[in-house]
């Protein structure tokens, strides 16, 4: 008898043996016995292996006393993560809540700790340094103000620095530019 290899899935002969065979019969072989044995003739026959036969030998399905049965567990807890993680609570205080535009230039901004002011931009937007600023010179364009990301900004990526602003409103109540 010609020796077979262990392929993983089951015992196999190498490749020029399993030519003579058909592919139905080795199929069959492998799935009913799992080991297939070649003589020298090339002619296959199969033989089924048990419990110690050696290498590739099933392993027994007794458990001789070790194993018990499991039992399923009930561990019912009420969910106390959040006693343990405290609420999310923004610590920039400048962050800007609200903001309402109002005549001359001017923003009336509430901050997310509930501090309110006024930001009068009435000279910035029409001076010959306005820069950026220039732009917000429209009334419908100032007009359009809105807080995004806790910043008071205008379409055209215009906006203003929050935490300056709120340091000067938290001093002075005003903060002009």
């Amino acid at each position: 008898m010609r020796a077979c290899m262990n392929t993983g899935n089951g015992f196999i002969p190498d490749r020029s043996e399993a030519t003579r065979l058909t592919p139905v019969v080795a199929l069959v072989s492998v799935l009913t016995c799992g080991f297939i044995k070649i003589s020298d003739s090339g002619k296959a026959t199969t033989s089924c292996i048990s419990a110690g036969d050696g290498m590739g030998a099933r392993a027994s399905r007794r458990t001789y006393g070790g194993l018990g049965i499991m039992h399923p567990q009930s561990i019912a807890e009420k969910d106390s993560t959040v006693a343990i993680v405290p609420a999310i609570q923004s610590g920039m205080r400048w962050r800007v809540e609200h903001v309402q535009p109002l005549d001359g230039f001017r923003l009336r901004v509430r901050f997310v700790d509930g501090l309110e002011g006024v930001v009068d931009m009435s000279r910035r937007v029409v001076s010959p340094n306005a820069g950026v600023f220039a732009a917000l010179a429209d009334p419908v364009v100032f007009a359009q103000v809105f807080v995004e990301y806790g910043a008071v900004t205008w379409p055209g990526e215009i906006d203003l620095a929050p935490d300056a602003m709120y340091a000067e409103i938290k001093q002075c109540g005003e903060w002009r530019l």
